[in-house]
Parts: structure tokens; C-alpha cells; sequence
């Protein structure tokens, strides 16, 4: 008795301890996107999501909006979609326009990564308690910088390294509103 107290006892801990999307995720938020960029000054803009499922664990609604007296009201409206296989289980955000991008979640934070127009692209959407943090950088998809490692001296092998300089940064912690 005492093994299966322990056993579930550990089970409820582990569950609890490793919610993850979407449970958590559902709500509204709001915060203050910071704006970096190396050819621009640092800005920044006032950040809303909405996170809506639309059928049960397996499609959620995605809306962030911009307010900025500058650079105007911004509305995106995506789609969370979980397809699952026979050994995992991915996500895809559907931008609603016939671009699907895959987000590979862990320990409660999607990454993806892209390109469009000769830019590389990386993102990490992550949950922390009442939080939600969003967190956008991108590159030229053209090496900045090669450079060759020393010889290793076993097998005398060399490394080739591609540096890719980022060129803007977006970030934004969202407090949830529910």
C-alpha cells in the first residue's frame, strides 16, 4: 500500500509540476513590447494575446495586438494547431494566410524558426506562472563572419563556423488579465 501511495503521490507531483500547454496557456495578457534594432533607436509598444481554444486540445485561437501611436494599431490573429503522431506530438502556427510554421514545445516554451525573405527568424513563446513571455530576434540568412576552429589533435579535424550578426530583437513579458 504504501509503494502505491508513493507511486501516485509521485505521479500527481510530476503532473502538476509539468503542466504544459494549453491548460495554463488559455487567458488574456498585456505588456509593453521593447524594441531593439541596429540601425534604429530602441522603441516600444504597448502588447495584448488572447489565447482562445476553438476544439478541445487541439486548436487554440492566437491574438496579439500592437497599440502604438507611431507605428498604429496591428491586429494578427493565428491559430495553434496540435497534430499528433504515433510517437509525438508537434504544434503548428497557422498565420491564417497559408503559412503554417512548426513550434516545438518543452517545458512549457514553443521555439520556432524561419525564414522569409533572406531573414532568419527565431522565436520563444514560454509560460511562467501568471506570465507569458514572447521573445523575437532575426538575422540576414547570409553568414556575417566564417571562421575555422584549431586542428584538433587527434584527428587533425577542423570546424567550420557561420556567424550570423542579429539585427533586431523583440521582447515582451505579458501579465495575464483574466
Amino acid at each position: 500500500m504504501k509503494f502505491i501511495s508513493t507511486v501516485f503521490l509521485t505521479s500527481c507531483i510530476y503532473a502538476i509540476s509539468h503542466a504544459q500547454f494549453p491548460v495554463s496557456w488559455i487567458g488574456k495578457y498585456t505588456g509593453t513590447m521593447y524594441l531593439s534594432n541596429v540601425n534604429a533607436p530602441k522603441d516600444s509598444v504597448i502588447v495584448s494575446l488572447e489565447i482562445v481554444e476553438i476544439i478541445q486540445d487541439s486548436s487554440w485561437t492566437y491574438t496579439m495586438s500592437y497599440k502604438s501611436e507611431k507605428f498604429g494599431d496591428i491586429l494578427k490573429e493565428y491559430k495553434i494547431l496540435k497534430v499528433s503522431n504515433e510517437n509525438t506530438t508537434d504544434y503548428l502556427m497557422d498565420e491564417n494566410n497559408g503559412i503554417l510554421l512548426e513550434m516545438t514545445l518543452f517545458d512549457d516554451t514553443f521555439y520556432e524558426y524561419f525564414e522569409v525573405e533572406n531573414m532568419i527568424y527565431s522565436t520563444r513563446l514560454s509560460r511562467h506562472q501568471d506570465t507569458i513571455e514572447f521573445e523575437i530576434f532575426g538575422a540576414q540568412n547570409e553568414p556575417s563572419k566564417t571562421t575555422l576552429s584549431v586542428p584538433q589533435e587527434e584527428k587533425n579535424t577542423q570546424y567550420e563556423v557561420n556567424s550570423y550578426k542579429p539585427l533586431f530583437a523583440q521582447k515582451v513579458i505579458l501579465k495575464s488579465i483574466r
